[in-house]
């Protein structure tokens, strides 16, 4: 063990990880702040030593752990980062005090001495910064300052006598430039010896024991006539449907109905994907499985056991049965191929009064104490949510083909279980596994509503490109999921081929980057899952303590809304969306969640305002009045 590599409980850890693995060509050790003593990790012999970001301040045990001690004892290198720079400070008599204004998703020009960390690196370089809190210009005499801002806040210390340094801002993250070189100045000072890139490894494949027998059916029927008629009156019933099926977002759909009880529990499903790989040539990805949701709280999931089920391909607008071996028989596929009646269009629903859970006023309060939370440091985004509820009547099913008319979505679904239907038109994915093991997640943050004319349109649209605070968020939940994602992928292969994309639904413009990597070897959906779950924008950051502080404010579970929602394959595949512009449906009553994320630069009036908006887009298709 050469390397150590401290987390503060941060959600960048991760991306640190992977930086420092590449450059030295084997991973680092990972530990929590409170996880070892100081002695147990001076006797384990490490030669170099960083200490993560984090929330809260460095003078907080809870919040710094044994981080305080590495600083007071250590004699090999040690590089703090954010947290880690400001325990520096703190350690040496420094004071830590609140910047002028916190600055979180935002790069600034770097200026240095040139020299230790910054051998080698161009004046003015940007760096991405996530914090509220700075080290004091008053340093005390054993601290030099090696870079600093424009308005020469500190951005970097060196100790005058001992391998102590420490950066302010985030070398690791996907928005600064010449993070590589400075980490690598680090380690070439800690006479790491050679720099080498490690090599991905070769994923392992299932042995295959089941054969899923797929038949294309002779038409391309209306998928909602089809599931109205075939499947929608059946107590599991399920369609995970490409509303708006279009190249690189959506292609496909899929429905059926379940015959047997819902899983709930984990270990059920991670039996039931091991007991029964999959051998197929299927030309599309869902080969039989789990169709369901994960709910945003622990134990709040309900998924169905697929074993037969219609494809439908868009973009060859052919329709296929498929089952697996046992389930069904070529008798089923020619029942399935049989015409249906075309569906007449639903009547307009019948108005009713929605009340949201928490007032405009508490909401408002909500997010000043949010506000108050990034300010302090203990959180750089938090999305604070709201339900709107309201009564229902009738059949929920027709409720949902009201909205995918109104709202169409690339990763819309509905789902039926006992006592709960849930009505999906969802733009977001969260996580995509291929078979081969590549992984993919498209978080969205960032909303405006459509202009009423083209003019309008496009000049939202630019205004939403071009914004400074929404650009922030979106960039802090792309490093958010790079560190999750890197928590179970290969060291190297963790990239984001798409960076801050326009969006455009029926009714808003969103704001899209792309995160891929590939699984290493051994681990399979469930692993990715548990490493990213809750989705990061329907959290914040750093994610643990952003929840609970959510937890706090929001005094309710979200249960379905905010989790995930689509299948976990039997080849090994995955595809789940985030549950957004989702209406959830019990006996008698009807809720739909929405929110947004709150940033250092968020006007509490706006964020209500896009709150609500994003409430109505669901709820004014179901006669819901706001």
């Amino acid at each position: 063990m050469r390397t150590l590599l401290i987390d503060n409980y941060d959600s960048f850890t991760y991306n640190l990880f992977h930086l420092l693995a590449d450059l030295l060509g084997h991973p680092p050790t990972v530990l929590h702040n409170d996880e070892w003593s100081w002695d147990q990790i001076r006797d384990a012999g490490f030669e170099r030593i960083v200490l993560s970001p984090g929330p809260g301040r460095p003078e907080r045990v809870e919040d710094f752990g044994v981080c305080a001690e590495v600083l007071r004892q250590a004699q090999v290198p040690v590089l703090g980062l954010c947290l880690g720079h400001q325990g520096l400070a703190a350690f040496c008599g420094g004071r830590v005090v609140h910047a002028p204004e916190p600055v979180h998703g935002r790069t600034s020009a770097i200026f240095h001495t040139g020299e230790g960390l910054f051998a080698g690196l161009p004046q003015g370089f940007a760096a991405m910064r996530y914090h509220s809190l700075v080290v004091s210009e008053h340093l005390p005499p054993e601290l030099e300052r090696t870079a600093w801002t424009r308005d020469g806040l500190v951005m970097a210390l060196q100790h005058r006598h001992r391998p102590l340094t420490g950066v302010q801002f985030h070398p690791e993250s996907i928005g600064s430039e010449h993070g590589r070189p400075l980490l690598a100045n680090f380690l070439h000072r800690a006479q790491d010896g050679a720099v080498t890139v490690a090599r991905p490894a070769t994923r392992t494949k299932h042995e295959a024991r089941r054969r899923l027998h797929v038949r294309a059916l002779p038409h391309f029927p209306d998928p909602e006539a089809v599931f109205a008629a075939r499947f929608a009156g059946a107590p599991g019933a399920w369609w995970l449907d490409s509303s708006r099926a279009e190249p690189g977002l959506a292609r496909y759909s899929y429905m059926s109905a379940a015959s047997g009880p819902p899983v709930h529990g984990l270990n059920e499903i991670a039996a039931g994907l091991a007991a029964a790989p999959v051998a197929t040539g299927a030309p599309f990805p869902f080969h039989g499985g789990f169709v369901g949701y994960f709910g945003y709280e622990t134990g709040s999931s309900a998924f169905h056991f697929v074993d037969k089920f219609l494809a439908f391909d868009h973009e060859t607008k052919t329709c296929f049965a498929a089952w697996l071996d046992g389930s069904a028989s070529e008798d089923w596929a020619r029942e399935m191929a049989a015409p249906v009646a075309p569906l007449p269009d639903p009547p307009p629903a019948a108005p009713v009064h929605g009340v949201f859970a928490r007032s405009r006023d508490q909401y408002l309060q909500d997010i000043r104490a949010c506000l108050e939370h990034i300010r302090e440091g203990d959180s750089y985004q938090l999305c604070l949510t709201n339900s709107l509820r309201f009564p229902i009547e009738g059949d929920p099913f027709t409720q949902y083909r009201r909205l995918r008319r109104a709202n169409p979505a690339p990763y819309s679904a509905w789902l039926q279980f006992p006592a709960l239907a849930i009505a999906c038109s969802s733009p977001e994915r969260f996580l995509r596994l291929a078979s081969d093991g590549w992984i993919e997640s498209k978080p969205i943050k960032g909303t405006r509503p459509r202009g009423a004319t083209e003019a309008e349109d496009d000049a939202v649209r630019r205004e939403l490109a071009a914004s400074e605070k929404e650009r922030a968020e979106n960039l802090m939940i792309v490093d958010l999921l790079r560190n999750d994602l890197g928590r179970v992928c290969e060291t190297g292969s963790i990239h984001a081929p798409a960076l801050l994309e326009i969006e455009s639904y029926a009714t808003v413009h969103q704001l899209v980057s792309t995160i891929r990597g590939r699984l290493r070897p051994g681990l399979g959906a469930l692993d990715a899952v548990q490493a990213a779950f809750p989705g990061g924008s329907m959290t914040g950051a750093p994610k643990i303590r952003t929840v609970r502080l959510l937890a706090a404010l929001e005094k309710a579970p979200r249960g379905v809304y905010s989790g995930a929602l689509g299948f976990l394959s039997l080849d090994g595949a995955m595809d789940l969306n985030i549950i957004i512009r989702t209406a959830v449906f019990t006996p008698g009553h009807g809720s739909i969640g929405a929110g947004g994320g709150i940033v250092s630069l968020s006007d509490p009036e706006r964020e209500w305002e896009e709150m609500v908006h994003k409430a109505r887009a669901v709820a004014a298709p179901l006669g819901v009045i706001l």
